[in-house]
């Protein structure tokens, strides 16, 4: 996954590749809108969405991390 600096929560990519078949697929984020690359099913569109949602998740705990720590320091 990557996402675009400072901004992860509003811009981000999420690549999903099958080396057999060497097919790929992407979900794509910015700001409000969802593209989807490389034409996936909905077995591949929930599993991106998933993963994604993981991803958000870690993202959003990091950064209340980052933020409790900068307030108990004042």
């Amino acid at each position: 996954t990557v996402c675009k600096q400072h901004f992860c929560d509003t811009h981000h990519l999420l690549i999903l590749f099958e080396p057999v078949s060497k097919q790929c697929w992407a979900i794509l984020i910015e700001e409000e809108t969802i593209s989807w690359l490389g034409n996936p099913n909905n077995e591949i569109k929930n599993l991106l969405t998933s993963e994604l949602l993981k991803e958000y998740k870690e993202v959003y705990r990091l950064k209340q991390g980052m933020f409790k720590q900068e307030t108990s320091k004042k």
